[in-house]
């Protein structure tokens, strides 16, 4: 995260984290509900709670729709609107937004293109695809040339933590 943020808003999101690593997924969606409210057009943390709200008894769907009432904004950042019609969209709709589509808009960009790559990895993590989730992990964290350290590294940590639950589950 960068470091220009507010303390507050560095501790909610770390403890959205740590929630979401831990298993306590409905608490760790509250606690991305609560980095929503900060900067409505960003929506990474409206996608960290829809991943979160993924594992709870609404699943996949009801994690979308709650995705879909909540997030009018509009993020800036290349791809992230994009990623935010492959969250919404049902994937293979006639003229729908696709993994591949999303990850090729961010062009030339490593910052782009590791961002969209881990976007990507959370909405197929929310939709029960873990082992494509962490194929496009893999990407981001290999990816060393010019790009986004913080991304890196969180891409790495989400990576270790999806695999072991990966492993666990047989």
């Amino acid at each position: 995260l960068p470091p220009s943020l507010p303390p507050s808003i560095l501790t909610q999101w770390e403890r959205g984290f740590a929630l979401y690593y831990k298993g306590a997924y409905a608490a760790a969606a509250d606690q991305f509900s609560a980095c929503c409210q900060v900067d409505r057009d960003d929506l990474e943390p409206f996608l960290w709670r829809c991943l979160a709200a993924s594992k709870g008894k609404g699943g996949w769907e009801g994690a979308r729709e709650g995705l879909r009432a909540d997030f009018k904004g509009y993020d800036h950042r290349v791809g992230m609107m994009m990623v935010l019609s492959l969250f919404l969209e049902e994937e293979g709709r006639e003229g729908g937004v696709d993994v591949q589509m999303v990850l090729e808009s961010a062009g030339g960009d490593c910052h782009a293109s590791q961002r969209a790559a881990f976007a990507c990895a959370l909405y197929l993590e929310a939709r029960g695809e873990e082992g494509e989730a962490l194929r496009l992990l893999q990407q981001v964290t290999v990816r060393e040339e010019d790009g986004d350290v913080y991304m890196r590294e969180l891409a790495h940590c989400h990576w270790r933590v999806l695999s072991k639950r990966v492993r666990a589950q047989g």
